[in-house]
């Protein structure tokens, strides 16, 4: 299984981190680090997230550092990252 990142979801996750990485630049690469982790397991579990109304999309709760990735299941071969942000940030 493939993972794309749409060019949305690498700038959500870059302004989702900023803060973390203005303050502590070593947690910001762990969170993100961890994101990256999770993002990964969804190549052996894809369905792994939470089913959302619109089509073909899930989303996974990271718990750990309270952050939301919003994934699309394209094919079954492919895995379309929409989305990251941070609980703080309020829900789109």
């Amino acid at each position: 299984m493939e993972i794309k990142w749409t060019s949305r979801a690498l700038e959500s996750l870059f302004e989702s981190t900023q803060y973390i990485r203005s303050e502590n630049p070593m947690k910001a690469r762990e969170v993100i680090t961890g994101i990256q982790n999770a993002i990964e397991d969804l190549k052996m579990f894809p369905n792994l997230g939470v089913a959302t109304p619109f089509k073909n999309t899930r989303d996974l709760i990271h718990s750990k550092y309270d952050f939301l990735i919003r994934y699309r299941l394209v094919d079954e071969s492919l895995i379309e990252i929409i989305f990251v942000w941070h609980a703080s940030q309020g829900y789109r």
